[in-house]
């Protein structure tokens, strides 16, 4: 078990943990083998849990479009433990493997219980949002500072491109 969590010790999420917590956060989790092909998470459903890959190899799609492949010591699906939106992508195992599935109402139970695993588990995930924010932010900021095109540019590439025509310019 010490060699599991020294893997996932590296993970940003679980970085600050200790031993005993990130002990006891996994023996909250269950633990499941899956195959080459498995739909692990699927886009559009509800999102209630985590996955920690613990070994093995998946791949996030939108639709068709391949987003990631990811290896071992992977969580994926975080926003999920703070958010029941729906799930934006689907997880496809490429081979075969074994994860942690930790649900947003075990983590919710510990922080009821004012568990510290889940308290800096929150902490963690505070900050990644707050990081991913900052990015979209500063995405949409430079976008209106200075676009690269006009709306209306974007709209008719989108729309000659729905009928196979090409750009009047």
């Amino acid at each position: 078990m010490s060699d599991m969590l020294e893997y996932f010790r590296g993970n940003f999420l679980l970085s600050s943990l200790s031993e005993g917590e990130l002990t006891r956060l996994l023996g909250e989790a269950h633990a499941r083998e899956f195959s080459p092909g498995e739909t692990l998470l699927q886009e559009g459903d509800e999102g209630n849990s985590m996955l920690l890959i613990n070994r093995g190899e998946i791949e996030v799609r939108r639709g068709s479009r391949l987003l990631a492949t990811l290896q071992s010591s992977t969580i994926i699906g975080e926003m999920a433990l703070l958010d029941p939106a729906p799930r934006s992508a689907s997880v496809i195992a490429l081979s075969t493997g074994t994860l942690y599935e930790f649900h947003r109402e075990a983590l919710w139970n510990l922080v009821r219980q004012g568990d510290s695993a889940a308290i800096k588990t929150l902490q963690k995930l505070s900050t990644l949002m707050c990081q991913r924010l900052t990015k979209v932010n500063d995405l949409v900021q430079d976008e209106m500072v200075s676009p690269k095109e006009s709306v209306f540019q974007r709209l008719w590439k989108k729309i000659t491109r729905r009928k196979g025509k090409e750009n009047p310019s």
